[in-house]
């Protein structure tokens, strides 16, 4: 049964995770940039991962996924991973970033995507939370039963 909690627990945290990283992409999701800027940066060597240890010498958000990865002895851990291609262009002529064509850099934010990601975390994060809960139920039982 401890098996069951440190699986619980770790699924958890990964939806914890998964959420945070959700609610920060969306809440970066219209960010912009020249596109001049993002050639620059884009062509800069030894560029960090974005998102909350985002480099400095970059000028937009990157969004991230979480993914889980199995954990030896059980449970998963929160593997963080850029999303590819980190940015898209964009049209939007009145932006103070836009050329001349009307065009910017955004974030590669899929807004609807984001909203099911959200979902699914909170959804993972109920069904681990209930079987914690069943869990310590059984645990009082049996120590009930006991004694």
């Amino acid at each position: 049964m401890i098996a069951s909690v440190r699986n619980s627990l770790s699924g958890m945290r990964l939806s914890a995770k998964a959420t945070a990283v959700s609610v920060s992409n969306t809440a970066n999701a219209h960010n912009t940039a020249s596109l001049d800027s993002m050639a620059v940066a884009g062509a800069s060597a030894g560029r960090q991962s974005g998102g909350y240890d985002e480099a400095p010498h970059d000028p937009l958000y990157t969004p991230q996924r979480v993914e889980g990865e199995s954990v030896e002895g059980g449970g998963v851990r929160a593997v963080l991973r850029d999303v590819t291609p980190a940015h898209v262009v964009a049209y939007a002529p009145g932006d103070p970033h836009a050329d001349e064509h009307g065009r910017v850099a955004r974030s590669n934010v899929d807004m609807a995507e984001e909203a099911v990601r959200t979902r699914q975390a909170r959804t993972h994060y109920a069904a681990n939370l209930r079987v914690l809960l069943t869990t310590d139920e059984m645990l009082g039982t049996l120590l009930d039963n006991k004694a």
